[in-house]
């Protein structure tokens, strides 16, 4: 293994926001993404290109991974009853699922997460809606973020 490769490798990543080894859960993905950057480097592409293609694929695979486990930690539970009660204990300054404990809070993270407006009043019915609108919402949160790399 190149020393110099590896440590600018080591950046990209950090430049794509990846600042603590937590923020990264899979070792496959960093496996992958060094590939991505070996191969690149190997076939003279220029440092720059291969920053943007290092730095996509990274962004691309988290968002992968994390709608993953979203989808597993809801599991058979209607987005109605999942989220009613979710936005109940933060009414009621109790949190099962995390640390907010804020309407204004919960609000945020929900946008920030690409959760759709209104989700307690869903029922299991409009579960495949939800997975419409969450897909555009994420979609639009990726072009926002991989344009700016």
């Amino acid at each position: 293994m190149n020393k110099t490769n590896f440590q600018r490798f080591i950046m990209i990543v950090r430049s794509a926001g990846f600042i603590d080894p937590s923020m990264i859960r899979s070792q496959n993905v960093l496996n992958f993404a060094y590939i991505i950057y070996l191969l690149s480097v190997s076939i003279k592409v220029s440092p720059a290109k291969i920053e943007k293609l290092v730095r996509r694929w990274l962004v691309m695979a988290i968002y992968v991974m994390m709608q993953s486990e979203i989808n597993i930690a809801i599991k058979d539970r209607s987005p109605k009853e999942y989220f009613s009660e979710i936005i109940e204990n933060c009414k009621n300054g109790f949190s099962k699922y995390g640390a907010i404990v804020d309407m204004e809070e919960l609000k945020e993270n929900f946008k920030s997460h690409c959760i759709p407006k209104d989700m307690e009043n869903w029922t299991f019915d409009d579960y495949n809606d939800f997975l419409i609108q969450r897909r555009i919402l994420v979609s639009e949160k990726i072009r926002r973020y991989y344009k700016k790399l």
